[in-house]
C-alpha cells in the first residue's frame, strides 16, 4: 500500500522532518503549482504506509 498526497509548501517542512525523526524515506515531486509527497510500496520499507500513519 502506498499513500500520496498532495500538499501545500508549508506543511512540506514538517512532513519531512517527521519522516526523518521516525525513519520513513518519502519521494517528493515538485511540478509547477504543486508538490507530492509519496510515502509507501516502493518508497518506505515496512512500517507506516500513509501520511497518517507517519502523524499518529
Amino acid at each position: 500500500m502506498s499513500a500520496r498526497a498532495l500538499v501545500r509548501q508549508a506543511d512540506l517542512t514538517r512532513i519531512l522532518r517527521v519522516a526523518a525523526k521516525i525513519g520513513i524515506p518519502v519521494r517528493v515531486e515538485i511540478e509547477p503549482g504543486r508538490i507530492i509527497v509519496t510515502t509507501g510500496a516502493g518508497v518506505a520499507p515496512a512500517g507506516a504506509n500513509s501520511l497518517d500513519e507517519m502523524f499518529a
